[in-house]
This record gives structure tokens, C-alpha cells and sequence, in this order.
């Protein structure tokens, strides 16, 4: 019952467990048992949150600038079905306003993360960090036991566990903003001489089972994590160049013996690597999808579309996010995520503030995640826990630089 009040008078947290809720409800009907529709529960919730975060959006301030873009994006979907209308095709509509709602719910809950209190959104990153430790139970519930419901990868031999999370893209990148969490804490701790036992432990036992979930995606993150570490901690440039390019050289002379080993890993069903070759293997066949789509957009694009974009994601889908955002809303696209991140996330420092420095390597690091394996700012678990976590975050190093000048 004290549970029951607090949720109800904590209500940015209360929506956040139910999205992770219905996120969960759905991935055990689609794949524990024989219930079929057209749209699952968090497909219900999302909407109902989309409305929710629009009602919310049109009550903030400093919402100017997102509007702006807001109506950017808006405007190019119209002129796409305008420019499409002669081959109108309902199924298409609908699969492109499903991904818009996407695009629009990350940016219209920009302004309401801002505006909220230090407090409130210090609350909601305590509970997300505390949702993660009640996730790894899970994950290792499912390791242990090989339960299906917990895979990455349900009802396939394809090794990878995300506990209550949905697809594997969202395990990834749940991970990836926990450990950007974890790490950027750390740091901060280390920095000012006050890091507890507990903290170093909770960061290494993450980073650990992160490499559980089974995606490349994740690999590559934890990876970017140690060479930032090892940047910080080597100042001899002189030794840092040698270590990376060390690593460099080891994994130049056992490259095949590594990737090999990765697909066993992973128990993949077929040979990609020795079909496709490395970039394949590394994109897990983007590049494939890649070449099919621009050869598309080549043979049927007009000028407008490069502009304007537009194509059926049902067909050409490439799940890099750069080129799915250039896929949908065309040049104008890019250009508006370009001011988005660099307007209400990237940190401009000065070349001694250490924590805005490591805030851009981490955001980086995250947005080049998003670039390889796509789902980033097109799907609305991530966009929220993304909004949520790096908007903390800088307002933590933005705090750490002006303490710092005080002194």
C-alpha cells in the first residue's frame, strides 16, 4: 500500500515502471504464448504516453526551439505524402506516422526532462539504477536456467539475456546508459576523493554481465568505456598510443580466430563472417540492407526526396539511425537532429573541464552506438531513459565546472 501511494504521488516514476511493464507483457505474449493482434499493450501504453508528453509539452517553457523543430519535421512528412500521393497507398501511411510519432515523442519530452526539479529527476535516476539491479537478478535467473522468456533473442539458440526488457536493442542500450551512468558517477567520485567500495564493484559487476545481453552493439560500448578510462588514467601520451596500438595489432594478427569464436559465442546459425566478410559480420548484414535501400533511393528518388526523404521501412529498414533519419525525414533530417544534440545535449567546455570532457566522450560514444545498431531516438523506451540519463548527466557536469571555477 506505501508502495501504491508513492507511485501514484511519484507519477514520472510510476509511468516509467508501467512502460517497462508493458514492455514486458507484451515480449512474454508474442513469445510464450499463442496470443496474436494487430497492436499488443505497449503499443496502447506508448500512445497513451505519447498523448500524455504532448498534453505535457504545450504546458512548458523554454519549448520554443523544439517546437520549431517539432514543426520542421511535421512539415516534411506532409510534403512527402504530397509528393506520394498519386501512388497513396494506406499501409504505407500508417507505417510512416507510427515511426513519426517516434521521432516526435523524443523531442517534445526534451523540454519536460529540462524543466523538471533537481530532485524530481535525481528521484527518477535513483529508481532506473535500482530497475537495473532488479533486471540483473533476471538475467541471471535466465542464465542459469535458460529461460526463454529472458533471452535477447527468444525462442533461438543465439546466445543473450536481457531479463524484463524487450527486444535486444533495448537491453543494449538500457546497459549502455547504465554504465555511462555508473562510470560518469565513478569518476566523479574518484575526482573528488570520496569513491566508495560499493560503487567500483556495482561498475565492474555491470560492465560484466552487460557482455551477457549477446549483442555486438554492447561489446563495442564497453569497449569505448575502457579506451576512455585508459585516456584519463595514461597522461604519457607516449604510453597510450602504445597500449591501443598494441591492442590493435593482437587483434589485426587473431582477427579471425576472435570473430570466429564471437559466432560460437553467440551460437549464429549461419557463417557470416566467412560469407560476407568482416564489415558484415560487424554490421550483423546492415551493410546489407544498406546497399539494397541506396540502390532503391537511387533508382527512384526524385530531387524533393532527397529533401524531404520517404521510403516504406517495411522494405528498406537499415537500423543504422543516421541513415534511417535521412531515409525518413531526407536532408532536413539530419540537419535537425544535428541542433537538437548539439543545442540541448553536447557540453561546450573549456579544455580543463575534465567531467564536461568525459560527458562528450561518453554522449558520443552512446550516439555512435546509435548510429551502427539504429533504435536510439526511434523507439520511445530508449529515447526516454536516454532523455533521462544524459540530461542528468550534463546538468551534473555543467554543476561540476561552476563549482570548480568558484574555487
Amino acid at each position: 500500500m506505501n508502495l501504491f501511494r508513492y507511485l501514484i504521488k511519484n507519477k514520472e516514476l510510476c509511468l516509467i515502471l508501467l512502460l517497462v511493464t508493458f514492455n514486458f507483457v507484451t515480449k512474454y505474449l508474442i513469445y510464450e504464448t499463442d496470443f496474436t493482434c494487430e497492436l499488443y499493450p505497449s503499443a496502447y501504453y506508448k500512445a497513451f504516453l505519447f498523448i500524455l508528453v504532448s498534453i505535457a509539452f504545450f504546458k512548458q517553457s523554454q519549448k520554443k526551439k523544439i517546437a520549431v523543430y517539432v514543426l520542421v519535421l511535421l512539415s516534411v512528412f506532409c510534403l512527402d505524402i504530397v509528393f506520394s500521393f498519386k501512388d497513396y497507398d494506406q499501409h504505407y501511411f500508417t507505417n510512416r506516422s507510427y515511426y513519426l510519432i517516434k521521432h516526435l515523442f523524443f523531442l517534445l519530452l526534451i523540454p519536460i526532462v529540462l524543466n523538471l526539479e533537481k530532485k524530481v529527476l535525481d528521484k527518477i535516476i535513483e529508481a532506473i539504477i535500482i530497475l537495473a539491479r532488479i533486471n540483473l537478478v533476471f538475467v541471471i535467473f535466465g542464465v542459469l536456467f535458460q529461460l526463454n522468456i529472458f533471452k535477447s533473442y527468444p525462442n533461438s539458440l543465439r546466445f543473450g539475456y536481457n531479463g524484463l526488457l524487450p527486444i535486444q536493442g533495448a537491453g543494449s542500450f538500457f546497459y549502455v546508459f547504465i554504465i555511462t551512468l555508473l562510470y560518469f558517477r565513478f569518476y566523479q567520485s574518484l575526482k573528488n576523493k570520496t569513491v566508495k567500495r560499493f560503487q567500483v564493484i556495482e561498475l565492474i559487476v555491470f560492465a560484466l554481465s552487460s557482455l551477457m545481453i549477446g549483442t555486438k552493439s554492447i561489446y563495442l560500448f564497453v569497449s569505448f568505456v575502457f579506451m576512455i578510462d585508459l585516456v584519463i588514467r595514461l597522461n604519457k601520451k607516449k604510453e597510450l598510443i602504445l597500449m591501443l596500438s598494441s591492442f590493435l595489432i593482437v587483434f589485426l594478427l587473431f582477427k579471425d580466430r576472435i570473430i570466429y569464436k564471437i559466432q560460437s559465442f553467440q551460437n549464429l546459425k549461419h557463417d557470416i563472417y566467412g560469407d560476407h566478410g568482416f564489415l558484415t559480420f560487424v554490421t550483423s548484414k546492415r551493410d546489407l540492407l544498406l546497399k539494397k535501400a541506396f540502390n532503391f533511393i537511387g533508382e527512384n528518388w526524385s530531387f524533393n526526396k532527397y529533401i524531404t526523404g520517404g521510403i516504406d521501412f517495411r522494405l528498406y529498414r537499415v537500423e543504422f539511425e543516421i541513415i534511417d533519419v535521412f531515409l525518413f525525414f531526407g536532408i532536413t533530417g539530419i540537419i535537425v537532429y544535428y541542433l537538437v544534440f548539439k543545442s540541448f545535449f553536447a557540453i561546450k567546455y573549456v579544455k580543463k573541464d575534465q567531467m564536461g570532457m568525459l560527458y562528450n566522450a561518453l554522449f558520443l560514444s552512446t550516439l555512435f552506438i546509435g548510429v551502427l545498431s539504429g533504435n536510439l531516438v526511434s523507439s520511445i523506451a530508449n529515447s526516454t531513459f536516454f532523455c533521462l540519463i544524459f540530461i542528468f548527466l550534463k546538468r551534473e557536469a555543467v554543476s561540476s565546472f561552476v563549482e570548480n571555477n568558484k574555487l
